[in-house]
């Protein structure tokens, strides 16, 4: 969620939780931080309703097997959520757990590709799990660090830059080297510089950190026809991430991190 000093708030389209390895928008509602497993799994399969919109590698698409073309979740003049619900409705219960991790095997009896969720673009399309580098993609542009980045307060380039690399996350994706679900950007605040990943970060003030989360993450995912998302972001990680690695004795007790929570009676949060 991001807030401004006015007190308007708001949630960008695809700041999500990394155990949903998509993008969900999600109201800030400490009552309803559980999810039901019904609503991962529609999560899970928005995700790949994603995946088949976005055609895949070299422009090919599940949907352009005959063995699945007349199905209703590959009727795109349909609303989404019945395109998900009839997926929904040919998927075991063993199909669904598979798909819950950042490496989701194929669904063949669907005709559903394997597909790699976990692509890094901090500040640049990045070696990672779902990207590779080499033949016709031998490299992609590295902008400098985030805090860096942040450090000019020029919001039309927080966004300029995301354009830039959504630009070339696409190029790659047509050529089989990326996918288009990028684990960035990075949203921590930088509370204490002995954490080790706080170049990654805007730094440690909450209005700078929204500011550009808004803009990176447009300009990720929004492209000439916003109809389509260009690529598809997922802002990381959960508030208290960027203490996890500091010893204890340092932080005083585990208290100095539950306490926020705590007074907000937020029920149940992972640190």
């Amino acid at each position: 969620t991001i807030c401004y000093r006015d007190g308007r708030c708001r949630v960008p389209f695809c700041c999500a939780s990394p155990l949903l390895h998509c993008s969900l928008s999600l109201p800030w509602n400490p009552s309803c931080l559980k999810l039901r497993m019904a609503e991962i799994g529609i999560a899970a399969c928005l995700c790949l309703m994603l995946a088949m919109a976005a055609g895949g590698a070299l422009g090919s698409s599940p949907c352009d097997d005959p063995s699945v073309a007349n199905l209703p979740f590959c009727n795109p003049d349909l609303d989404l959520v019945d395109r998900v619900k009839d997926l929904v409705s040919r998927m075991s219960v063993t199909d669904m757990i598979s798909q819950l991790g950042n490496t989701a095997p194929a669904i063949e009896h669907l005709n559903i590709p394997a597909y790699q969720w976990w692509s890094e673009a901090l500040h640049g399309v990045a070696s990672s799990p779902g990207v590779s580098f080499g033949g016709k993609v031998p490299s992609a542009t590295s902008f400098p660090q985030v805090i860096g980045i942040a450090a000019t307060f020029n919001s039309t380039l927080f966004y300029e830059m995301g354009q830039a690399i959504s630009t070339e996350a696409r190029a790659m994706n047509n050529v089989g080297q990326a996918g288009l679900t990028f684990f960035t950007p990075n949203i921590n605040i930088y509370r204490d510089p002995r954490w080790g990943r706080g170049q990654e970060t805007p730094g440690e003030d909450p209005y700078l950190t929204s500011a550009y989360v808004e803009q990176y993450v447009a300009g990720l995912q929004f492209g000439p026809d916003q109809r389509y998302l260009k690529t598809v972001a997922c802002c990381k990680h959960f508030s208290a991430y960027g203490e996890c690695l500091i010893p204890r004795k340092y932080i005083y007790t585990m208290h100095a991190v539950l306490t926020p929570f705590s007074n907000n009676q937020i029920p149940s949060v992972i640190i």
